[in-house]
């Protein structure tokens, strides 16, 4: 049906503003999903590539540097729901990439080849069957959001203080147990909602950027008893919410922009 076919997604900068949906090379137009396929002269301004969901029309992603290269534009690669447990290493010779999406696929460790895209800034790998969190193969240097939302993480790796301008985690519906001592410095929002957390180090919640952290579907014992001490608990008097101005929304509710009045 119409809501199977697959399609290209293009956003071009303000200067070119085509429609790419149906790229035509030689009287032959190729599909969405099969990289090999596309005009490498016309996809040098491509800002936006969607490949997701490609089912049976088979995602080919040749691992060519030239092909990968030629995208020399492109910030955000959607590759999400596509049974991939692999990348091509020729995906680090994308030299714009911010965003990639690789969402319900089938790795089980983060692929190596993400520490090379050297200014990426959100990776999401919800949905797949990673066990363990390391920036051994994350850019640490420019990653912001990391998103690893229902995997199978069972640890985290003390490395993980290592992703310096990190303001997003998103780890809720995992296995994990224990949260490391030291977090990024900048982090602003984290989710560890279910999992099997039993302990969270003062350290993590008196974090100074810290806006946002949800915990529900844990089994703690106990808090360490410095952290209710540490931890300033506000008010809701000494709170201005701006109900209008919504911030984002989950399964726990609405986030609205609020001013501290303490």
């Amino acid at each position: 049906g119409i809501a199977a076919l697959c399609f290209l997604s293009a956003v071009m900068n303000k200067r070119s503003q085509h429609n790419l949906s149906n790229l035509d090379h030689g009287g032959k137009s190729e599909t969405r999903c099969d990289l090999s396929t596309y005009p490498l002269w016309k996809v040098s301004e491509l800002k936006e590539l969607n490949l997701s969901e490609c089912g049976n029309d088979h995602l080919n992603l040749p691992d060519e540097p030239s092909l990968w290269a030629s995208f020399s534009s492109l910030k955000k690669l959607d590759l999400n729901n596509n049974q991939l447990h692999t990348l091509p290493q020729s995906i680090e010779h994308l030299p714009s990439l911010e965003i990639l999406f690789l969402s319900e696929n089938e790795f089980e460790v983060i692929p190596k080849v993400i520490k090379q895209l050297k200014k990426l800034r959100v990776l999401s790998l919800r949905g797949n069957l990673i066990t363990n969190l390391s920036t051994l193969n994350l850019p640490t240097a420019t990653l912001e959001w990391l998103i690893l939302t229902s995997n199978r993480i069972q640890s985290i790796d003390a490395d993980i203080k290592d992703l310096k301008l990190l303001k997003k985690l998103m780890l809720s519906h995992n296995n994990i147990s224990e949260i490391p001592a030291e977090l990024p410095h900048d982090l602003e929002l984290v989710r560890l909602a279910d999992n099997n957390i039993r302990s969270i180090p003062t350290s993590v919640l008196t974090l100074s950027k810290l806006a946002w952290i949800s915990l529900s579907g844990n089994p703690f014992s106990s808090l360490q008893s410095t952290s209710t001490q540490e931890a300033k608990v506000i008010t809701e008097s000494e709170l201005e919410i701006n109900e209008s101005d919504v911030l984002g929304s989950g399964a726990s509710g609405k986030v609205y922009k609020g001013t501290y009045r303490g």
